[in-house]
């Protein structure tokens, strides 16, 4: 009896080392694969789109910023996102954040709970506090972009950081992120809808540091499919009808002759019309930035007409170096230096001491001073 009960604890063994290495090899498929985790572990197929975002995670330089109309699934993609990177990495420490306590917690989190619960998947602490965990070394929390110090000074081994409504985030919050972006594996995922183009996500888009992705409404499958007279695969996301209303709310109707390529579009099968969106229907519908400033002094469309309109320096024409100075609390000391009326070089600096500044403006004043200028700076 006794070798019976040996025998049978040695196959318990045995087939508890072989669930365990099965669980181990669908976690690393898992982990380079987030559609495939989506589909099987969640039972969500994700839109190609979706997909796209969560696999630029896994490429450098593993930031991805998503500009996204209205429900387009952006939420939803921030809530896989966490559980995925949650199932398939252990240490994690993953920070959602958003800036309103009722963004965190009746947004992207009530959508987490909500696909894990559906799946079997569990480790929350409370039935509804914003964290997932099961140590000290593998853990999902929820906070509010209220204060930057609430996660500075986290720098742990694989770290992400989601941040959902981004235009609200102020500026020292995607600072204090960029700071934890370290070890072995790290990423951060931004979503937003780009209403206005006073806010640091643009500027963080501006850098080039970032996968930048644009969810429009047009694009979406719902959209497609009811066209064609089929039913919406996402019945939850957003649908023909509604994109009508907001095109016929927030669009102009321009003759088809006079359709314009950058931002103006054909919507409707066999019209001779063009949509030619105002700033709502680029930032809700498109996914764009406002070509026109509501509230901003340098708008999309005049920024990039800046930026196409470079002007070759002449030697005759002066400098002029301007100089914002911020010595104390989170505001920066911006520099800017310009040849005639062309800018030709700018940048910004963080606590410096007005010694410091001052000798950097002379350090820029030798550098950038023209043939028939001064060669002596005082």
């Amino acid at each position: 009896m006794t070798a019976f009960f040996k025998n049978l604890q040695k196959r318990a063994k045995g087939l508890s080392c072989l669930i365990s290495s099965k669980t181990q090899d669908l976690v690393d498929r898992y982990k380079s694969d987030p559609g495939l985790y989506a589909s099987e572990k969640l039972g969500i197929t994700l839109t190609a789109e979706q997909k796209h975002i969560l696999e630029l995670m896994l490429i450098p330089p593993y930031k991805v910023l998503v500009r996204a109309g209205h429900v387009v699934g952006k939420s939803l993609t921030a809530a896989v996102a966490t559980s995925w990177l949650y199932d398939t990495r252990n240490p994690v420490f993953i920070i959602t954040t958003a800036p309103k306590e009722e963004q965190v917690k009746n947004i992207l989190w009530r959508e987490l709970r909500k696909i894990r619960k559906k799946a079997g998947l569990g480790g929350f602490t409370g039935p509804s506090g914003c964290t997932l965990k099961d140590s000290a070394e593998h853990l999902a929390i929820g906070i509010t972009a209220s204060d930057s110090h609430s996660f500075a000074g986290k720098h742990e081994l694989n770290t992400y950081v989601i941040i959902d409504e981004a235009g609200g985030v102020r500026p020292e919050f995607f600072q204090t992120a960029e700071t934890m972006l370290c070890g072995n594996e790290y990423g951060e995922l931004v979503i937003l809808n780009p209403l206005s183009t006073a806010c640091q996500a643009y500027i963080e888009e501006r850098s080039g540091t970032y996968h930048v992705v644009t969810m429009s409404c047009l694009d979406h499958p719902n959209i497609a499919a009811e066209l064609a007279g089929d039913k919406a695969p996402y019945p939850a996301a957003i649908r023909l009808q509604r994109v009508y209303d907001m095109i016929s709310k927030w669009c102009d109707v321009v003759p088809k002759s006079e359709g314009k390529g950058d931002r103006d579009f054909e919507f409707s099968p066999g019209s001779n019309n063009w949509w030619r969106p105002g700033p709502e229907c680029e930032a809700r519908v498109l996914g764009l930035w406002p070509s026109a400033g509501s509230n901003t002094i340098w708008s999309e469309l005049l920024f990039q007409r800046c930026r196409n309109n470079q002007i070759k320096i002449k030697p005759h024409w002066r400098t002029a170096i301007g100089c914002d100075v911020a010595r104390y609390g989170d505001d920066l000391t911006e520099i800017a230096v310009r040849q005639g009326p062309c800018l030709v070089h700018l940048e910004s600096h963080s606590g410096w001491s007005m010694d410091k500044i001052c000798g950097r403006l002379k350090q820029l004043c030798i550098q950038f001073q023209g043939p028939e200028e001064s060669k002596q700076v005082r």
